[in-house]
């Protein structure tokens, strides 16, 4: 009773100045006051932003009941996925759709458990939560491909339309700002590409030239 009454007194002297102190002061008491049901009714706005998250915090999103959003799975190591024109696709999507945020996924650290999670039987693919309250078709969305390609803005922007019911905005933005810089490292995986090969041209080598064992036996 006595940490009420003082939350209550704080909230009172401090009511007029900070509205994030008064905020976290209103939450206290309603959770005292057995309102642990309580819940934000805004959600972040993203404005476009596109938002790298480790594979660690992928279990966060699957939580979410409130607040819309698309994550993108793709492979870095592919070489369609480090090019600069799907850099410039994903952040015309987040541009596209203010109000949705853009969640990139890297698979590469993807468990067999994440994947199931997520229901992910190919890639690149898109998982689309959305909680309905606008419009449009509330719950899980999951890209079923279909002859659709998953690097053509046009194509998921319109996948993204048809469930939230939401229409693309002005994506200029996307292309006089900053660069979104392309997934992965492309020199890195020339390296491999290289050591790959030359580990390959060794083992044709040591076939046509019967070369013996480094170790004997």
């Amino acid at each position: 009773m006595r940490s009420l009454t003082v939350l209550g007194l704080a909230s009172f002297a401090l009511w007029p100045w900070n509205r994030e102190v008064r905020d976290a002061i209103r939450d206290s008491l309603q959770m005292w006051m057995g309102g642990g049901g309580f819940e934000k009714d805004l959600c972040p706005m993203p404005n476009g932003v596109v938002e790298e998250r480790h594979v660690d915090s992928l279990e966060v999103l699957l939580a979410e009941e409130h607040c819309p959003f698309v994550a993108a799975f793709f492979s870095s190591s592919s070489p369609l996925s480090q090019t600069p024109e799907l850099a410039l696709t994903e952040q015309r999507l987040a541009t596209s759709f203010p109000t949705v945020r853009y969640v990139r996924v890297e698979t590469e650290y993807m468990t067999i458990r994440s994947f199931l999670q997520w229901d992910i039987s190919f890639l690149p693919t898109y998982v689309l939560f959305w909680p309905g309250k606008e419009g449009g078709t509330k719950g899980w969305h999951r890209w079923t491909g279909k002859g659709a390609n998953p690097y053509d803005y046009s194509e998921v922007s319109s996948w993204i339309s048809e469930v939230t019911g939401l229409q693309p905005q002005n994506t200029s933005v996307a292309t006089t700002g900053p660069p979104l810089l392309p997934r992965g490292s492309q020199k890195a995986s020339s390296a491999w590409l290289v050591i790959a090969w030359t580990l390959v041209a060794l083992a044709v080598l040591h076939r046509t030239l019967n070369w013996q064992p480094i170790f004997g036996r």
